[in-house]
């Protein structure tokens, strides 16, 4: 799973790279998102959970929260790492 959240961010040379060309849009973070929205399938590449399901949760009004577009759904990463961070268990020893 960390290695599909990777993917999506820049690397500190392309994040140099995107300095050089637009000065006044950074990000204070050391790595820049490469792509915010992702579609169903590739959200599936990272929390594994398919498409026909995550589109019964949005049915029923649960899971995820998405944006709609027209007939297009999207999801916005962000809101996925936050909803995974939400859902995470630790166990006391």
């Amino acid at each position: 799973m960390e290695n599909n959240i990777r993917k999506l961010l820049l690397t500190p040379e392309e994040t140099c790279k995107v300095t050089e060309k637009s000065p006044g849009a950074l990000a204070k973070d050391r790595y820049r998102i490469r792509k915010r929205f992702l579609t169903p399938r590739e959200t599936y590449k990272i929390i594994g959970k398919s498409p026909g399901a995550l589109a019964n949760d949005r049915y029923r009004k649960r899971g995820l929260p998405y944006i709609k577009m027209g007939a297009r759904i999207f999801y916005d990463l962000d809101s996925l790492l936050e909803y995974m961070r939400r859902h995470e268990i630790h166990h006391e020893e």
